[in-house]
């Protein structure tokens, strides 16, 4: 006779996932992971649990989501919200804890030491974060040396961070990535309400932190001279003077749009750019980059190892030295002919790569693993 839904669900394990704002995805990677794979488990049969400070107790699309308090500040709201849903976890059936985010490494400990089945993903070397004093880079190194001690299964989405942490301390990790989608423009009407049009604009998608370099991009635009617009989409939640500064050293040519969390929107200004500007340091495989290659879009990115390790050739390579990207800025806009084929490139990639359902199955091995 066969299964219906309920039984081949009672007969997976639950997951319940801490760390995140909450889904659907509109603040950052973790997000993104969250919806994704939750998504996907779900539709495989699993219960799973979403917790989050920014969302409404209830369900999306099938994923239970669960709110937490935090306290709103740049250094407590993680670890304020991850307290609050480790609390909450210790009684709850899922057996299977996936804990997005280094700084969270004491409530994977505490998770594990009760009975679950603890996954963590470190993200990026945090610790290497410009925005982060000495207490609280010490307190990530803190973090890693840790949990690389714990018998709990640890994850990244950069080859080379995996290859760090190897060399550092001498232990294996996982390396999954994030995922994208192949994405196109269908609704150009959109971009009238920011005053743009297609191929009028570059585009820079990102936290307005130091370490993704925004500053850098916009002296190097303003230097270029060029005829089109600078399109700065982002924010950061707390009162930043790194931020007043560059809206205060832009001019009438670059528009500071803030955060876009309507995802149809920002696919429609994504695909419609000119060309892509990806400053991002230190935070290894980032989802905007991603997000640009599968829409197709023609990519300068900083020239480090977490960047080139996902772009390959589907893109130019920029340099901190000056007017370094300004001559590329230039040169794309001399060459626009270039861009189709690199686009094509890009999307290839994400489609051979950057599979959600390929990654969701790495994920479900390592559930197979840790039960």
């Amino acid at each position: 006779m066969p299964q219906g839904p309920k039984q081949i669900r009672d007969r997976r394990p639950g997951v319940s996932i801490i760390g995140t704002r909450g889904v659907p995805a509109e603040y950052g990677g973790f997000e993104s992971v969250a919806e994704e794979i939750g998504l996907i488990l779900v539709a495989r049969g699993y219960d799973v649990l979403v917790y989050g400070n920014r969302v409404k107790s209830g369900q999306y699309q099938g994923i239970r989501l669960k709110r937490v308090n935090a306290i709103r500040s740049k250094s407590l709201e993680t670890l304020t919200a991850s307290f609050f849903a480790s609390i909450h976890a210790i009684f709850h059936r899922s057996k299977i804890i996936m804990v997005m985010n280094l700084a969270n490494m004491p409530f994977a400990a505490l998770l594990w030491l009760v009975g679950k089945k603890v996954l963590i993903n470190v993200d990026g070397l945090e610790w290497e974060r410009k925005k982060w004093g000495r207490l609280a880079k010490f307190y990530f190194k803190l973090c890693a040396a840790t949990i690389t001690k714990l018998p709990v299964t640890i994850i990244t989405d950069s080859k080379a961070i995996r290859d760090i942490y190897k060399m550092r301390y001498n232990r294996r990790i996982n390396y999954l990535t994030y995922g994208a989608r192949i994405e196109q423009t269908s609704k150009i009407d959109f971009l009238a309400s920011l005053g743009l049009q297609p191929m009028s604009y570059f585009l820079v998608a990102c936290r307005l932190e130091p370490e993704n370099n925004t500053d850098l991009i916009l002296r190097e635009y303003l230097k270029s001279g060029s005829a089109k617009k600078l399109l700065i989409l982002g924010d950061v939640h707390y009162t930043s003077q790194y931020v007043e500064n560059l809206k205060s050293n832009a001019s009438n040519q670059v528009i500071f749009a803030g955060a876009i969390y309507d995802q149809e929107l920002f696919t429609e200004i994504v695909c419609n750019c000119f060309g892509y500007l990806h400053g991002h340091e230190v935070g290894g495989t980032n989802p905007s980059l991603l997000k640009a290659m599968g829409c197709g879009c023609s990519i300068m990115a900083l020239d480090v190892q977490f960047n080139k390790e996902v772009l390959n050739d589907c893109g130019w390579y920029f340099s901190k030295e000056e007017s370094n990207l300004a001559k590329k800025i230039n040169h794309l806009e001399k060459n626009p002919g270039v861009r189709p084929g690199l686009g094509k490139k890009a999307q290839a990639r994400i489609a051979e790569h950057y599979n959600w359902q390929i990654i969701c199955d790495q994920y479900e091995d390592l559930f197979n693993e840790a039960v």
